[in-house]
């Protein structure tokens, strides 16, 4: 379903994981591996022209060296300038048209994200495209055998159920899909209360989602969870192969907006998670 891929390369930690996690949902793809390197539209004098061609060459040597640890001699490999990768990311994006973005670690720690920024956070923030981030995984799996998806009856969920299935359908895989009810905590006095309308809420949203898996044309099962969406998606991450969770969008093209429980995924989930704008034709 994705036949069009940017991949982010980063310049300063050699690191093959996004490539993997590409060829394993979109395996047939041409893959475009691009790294962006800073760029100003001041020219400070002479040399400068030289510097920046000096800059990109060094950024094209880390893309080219990316490519041959992945054994991926047909990828495209680009060095292009930007302000800032997420911006340079976006903007390469929208002009090949792609129809995927994938990221790799971020740089680990509060003090390196304040100085160099969050790059998978700038490019989910007003993305053209579903991007599919690979944050804090040991391993990524060669085909994803479990697909789990952040389900909440909404149309962003609706949106990342049907990607779900289009690449379980592809990869011959499974939906796991999950609901998370959280209810809050109550004063003690309410807490009878507060069990029987959770035993009854469980009961109904159960048989929902379970009618909804079972109507599925791929294999699918259905979880309520009794937590916060955090701790249900991140239970969930770990026990699948890959997550796919919605976003809100931006205007008539369908750019992400990014919420804050999506955030969180993806910065602490332990296998890729892909992130689908609402509405968007992927």
């Amino acid at each position: 379903m994705f036949t069009n891929v940017v991949i982010g390369i980063d310049g300063f930690r050699p690191d093959t994981r996004a490539i993997k996690a590409a060829q394993a949902i979109a395996p047939t793809a041409t893959y475009h591996l691009a790294a962006i390197y800073p760029d100003s539209d001041k020219q400070p004098g002479a040399g400068f022209e030289d510097y920046r061609e000096r800059v990109r060459q060094a950024a094209l040597e880390v893309v080219e060296a990316q490519r041959a640890a992945a054994e991926l001699p047909a990828a495209q490999v680009h060095a292009l300038p930007g302000h800032t990768p997420s911006r340079g990311l976006k903007a390469f994006a929208d002009d090949i048209s792609a129809d995927l973005i994938v990221l790799g670690a971020a740089l680990e720690g509060a003090a390196h994200r304040a100085v160099m920024g969050d790059v998978a956070r700038g490019v989910l923030h007003g993305a053209p495209c579903p991007v599919l981030v690979v944050a804090r995984c040991d391993e990524v799996p060669a085909r994803p055998k479990v697909i789990g998806v952040a389900y909440n009856g909404s149309t962003e969920s609706e949106a990342a159920l049907r990607t779900a299935v289009e690449l379980a359908d592809g990869l011959d895989a499974h939906i796991d899909l999950v609901e998370a009810i959280h209810i809050g905590t109550d004063p003690e006095r309410w807490e009878p209360q507060r069990r029987e309308y959770l035993i009854g809420l469980t009961s109904s949203e159960q048989a929902r989602i379970t009618a909804k898996a079972q109507a599925l044309p791929v294999p699918a099962t259905a979880t309520v969870a009794h937590a916060p969406a955090r701790e249900a998606l991140q239970e969930l991450a770990a026990r699948v192969d890959l997550v796919v969770c919605g976003s809100r969008s931006w205007g008539p093209f369908r750019r992400i907006a990014f919420g804050s429980t999506a955030d969180h995924l993806v910065h602490h989930s332990t296998c890729p998670v892909l992130v689908v704008p609402r509405g968007a034709d992927v």
